[in-house]
């Protein structure tokens, strides 16, 4: 599994959600992460069409997305919610 953190520097609920982000990626180290910025990677961003709710979870098996779950999230919320994907 995939999951495509979309996210800005200047985004203060994007900054919140960092050690959520983090806690996560230590107890599934299985599952890979990709972190774009939305104003210094618009080239890779583009093709998501991100509205303009941030930060955005992109879950993709197989390069494919399966879910996509938007906006700030509690630990618990976060990892379930990636954990029904």
């Amino acid at each position: 599994m995939t999951i495509i953190v979309i996210s800005a520097v200047w985004c203060h609920a994007c900054l919140s959600m960092r050690k959520t982000i983090n806690a996560i990626k230590t107890k599934h180290p299985e599952w890979t992460w990709i972190e774009y910025d939305l104003d210094l990677d618009e080239d890779q961003v583009a093709p998501f069409k991100i509205g303009k709710i941030i930060p955005v979870f992109i879950v993709q098996k197989n390069n494919t997305e399966v879910k996509r779950i938007v906006g700030e999230h509690s630990l618990s919320a976060l990892e379930s919610e990636l954990l029904n994907a």
